[in-house]
């Protein structure tokens, strides 16, 4: 309790700085304190049907004051198969989508499984905000960006 006689706000959950490689074989390093917030869009393998829906409303709204990033979920991948699944992403994917093999990043978020995650992180990296599932016009859409929206607005 605080003087006021309020419950002490819980400390949002904060991610470290990282370095995972692309499917490409170039490594990214996401580091904290950063000068622009981070929009992580995760999904494992049925996650990410839905994250291509996600990324242009994203960009539209905050291309311009966060920076935003794909992390692909592979922890579930045995490790004969990695090389496989890259290749396959390689030739499904243009740009750059961290692959996350060991759960380094994925590991500490609150995913939900087959679904897209999108996560807003503070320039700190605390979790600001997550929306999950796929991103439908017409339906609860802009109530999930309006949730990213003041995840970011906030102090």
């Amino acid at each position: 309790m605080t003087a006021s006689g309020a419950a002490p706000r819980p400390e949002s959950p904060r991610i470290e700085s990282f370095q995972l490689a692309d499917q490409f074989g170039t490594q990214h390093t996401i580091r904290f304190p950063r000068t622009r917030p981070l929009l992580l869009l995760v999904g494992d393998r049925r996650g990410s049907e839905e994250i291509d829906a996600w990324i242009n409303p994203l960009k539209q709204r905050w291309k311009d004051v966060a920076d935003i990033q794909g992390i692909a979920d592979v922890q579930a991948v045995p490790r004969f198969l990695r090389g496989r699944i890259t290749d396959a992403i390689r030739k499904s994917r243009t740009q750059p989508l961290l692959l996350d093999f060991e759960g380094k990043v994925t590991g500490g978020l609150p995913c939900e499984k087959k679904a897209a995650n999108i996560f807003a992180i503070s320039k700190d990296g605390r979790l600001l905000a997550h929306v999950s599932g796929p991103y439908l016009p017409g339906t609860n859409a802009s109530q999930k960006l309006d949730r990213i929206a003041q995840g970011l607005a906030a102090p």
